[in-house]
């Protein structure tokens, strides 16, 4: 055997072991949204294909043998979790709309997620019904992460996770905190 192909052998199993999906998600998710207090409570309704919704992201800066799967549907349920809850008396995240309602109903959509030019971007639609049916609200939000550059940069793989979550936080904050202005708003 040659020098070079036993060079090959060793380097092998070194190359396929750097190629890794990375699942993403938040992480010690704290509220972030700053909005009053609302009477009442609300019905969220995140229906199972959204929960599901996954994007897949490459980046040559933190190596092209990694992937890192952005859970965004997932975000989505982790912001509601997190947000509605200090602001209603009464929060409840349903997969399917109620059958019939007291409260107003809350349902969240994911229109887009992406990472492009190191930051994250988020669109979500937004449909509110009073307890009746009655149409509140219909809308899109959208939400534009920080640049992670550096982290990416002289991180790396290391630092991807870390940089993905962050941007991805802010860009659905800045979404859900146009949300929680307009339904604080007095209806029409």
């Amino acid at each position: 055997m040659s020098k070079l192909n036993f060079l090959w052998l060793l380097a092998l199993p070194l190359i396929l072991a750097s190629c890794v999906t990375h699942r993403v998600q938040f992480e010690d998710l704290q509220p972030r949204v700053a909005a009053a207090h609302q009477a009442g409570s609300l019905t969220v309704v995140i229906d199972a294909a959204t929960r599901a919704h996954e994007t897949p992201i490459k980046s040559a800066m933190a190596g092209m043998g990694n992937t890192w799967i952005v859970q965004s549907g997932r975000m989505l349920v982790q912001m509601s979790d997190t947000e509605f809850p200090k602001l209603y008396g009464g929060y409840t995240l349903l997969e399917a709309a109620p059958a019939s309602s007291t409260s107003p109903v809350l349902y969240l959509g994911l229109a887009s997620y992406s990472f492009a030019d190191l930051h994250a971007n988020v669109t979500l639609t937004a449909r509110a019904t009073d307890a009746g049916g009655k149409l509140l609200l219909e809308k899109s939000y959208s939400g534009t992460g920080e640049t992670q550059g550096g982290k990416m940069f002289w991180g790396g793989a290391f630092a991807m996770r870390s940089a993905l979550r962050q941007s991805s936080h802010t860009a659905f904050a800045q979404a859900f905190e146009a949300l929680l202005k307009d339904l604080a708003a007095p209806a029409p």
